[in-house]
């Protein structure tokens, strides 16, 4: 993963992983910004329970606002791997 864009975001690192994926560190190509992509393990994106798992997940993160949390700004599916 590491060096691909996706969509238009160039994965940079890897910062971390657990039980609900692996998260990178990326280049927000258009804007020149640095995010954190997660993307769920491959297995987990064809079981339906983790799919909404992952997007409650997403909702949660982006009802957040505070400035020592990461603000999830969009969640989806690309190429059939669903990142947020």
């Amino acid at each position: 993963m590491i060096g691909k864009t996706i969509l238009h975001y160039r994965v940079i690192e890897t910062l971390g992983s657990g039980g609900m994926g692996i998260v990178y560190k990326a280049e927000d190509t258009r804007l020149g910004r640095y995010v954190a992509l997660k993307f769920l393990p491959d297995d987990m994106a064809k079981d339906r329970e983790a799919l909404d798992r992952f997007q409650r997940e997403a909702r949660a993160a982006s009802a957040l606002d505070h400035p020592t949390s990461v603000r999830s700004t969009t969640s989806g599916n690309t190429r059939g791997s669903l990142s947020s």
